[in-house]
């Protein structure tokens, strides 16, 4: 079976267009995202009908979080406003998800388990996340937020970032995942051609 994984699109409609492109030219079973969906961006409600149109597996990113509750008071994101059915589709959104595919067990998250706005990197898994893993029976553990591609093995568990879908800054990796869970191999693509990045 093989993961297609997204994560940090903030509202930019041509960058997913390219990394669905990329992750179905790859032949993906299923597509995660792990958060981030709106703000920063033009295309909200585009992106998030794509997704739908896609079924595309989703959790809440702390934006996403902040548009539901901006929308909610009647402001505007970011300089959009999203539709009724874009706020219903985020507000619905679980902050992580929990599948078992091959054998492994994969959550689903944004930032960590319990905060969609901490961010782990490959130098740095922050000490509660760390007390999480220990606790858990996780094989696999797929997250977005720090816009940073990573594939790290800390103490039997796998840390996966596919990187951001969006493209506009020096941190933002442009980028999207292939998890082979068959093989083991995860390959981060770069959105601008498909190559590993």
């Amino acid at each position: 079976m093989k993961l297609g994984l997204i994560s940090d699109i903030h509202a930019h409609l041509s960058d997913l267009e390219r990394a669905l492109d990329i992750l179905q030219s790859r032949s993906v079973d299923k597509i995660l995202c792990a958060g981030d969906i709106v703000e920063k961006g033009p295309d909200g409600d585009a992106v998030v009908e794509l997704l739908n149109k896609n079924l595309v597996a989703a959790v809440e990113g702390n934006h996403d979080e902040n548009a539901v509750r901006h929308g909610s008071l009647g402001l505007e994101t970011h300089g959009e406003r999203l539709s009724e059915e874009s706020l219903r589709f985020l507000g619905a959104l679980p902050k992580t998800r929990e599948y078992e595919w091959c054998g492994k067990r994969i959550l689903l998250c944004h930032g960590t388990p319990e905060s969609n706005k901490t961010r782990v990197y490959a130098e740095k898994v922050p000490k509660r996340m760390k007390k999480y893993l220990r606790q858990s029976c996780y094989d696999i553990f797929i997250h977005g937020h720090s816009h940073a591609p990573m594939d790290v093995n800390w103490k039997g568990i796998r840390l996966l970032n596919p990187g951001s879908v969006r493209g506009e800054r020096a941190r933002d990796s442009h980028s999207c995942g292939v998890l082979d869970l068959a093989s083991g191999v995860f390959e981060v693509l770069r959105l601008e051609d498909g190559r590993p990045y």
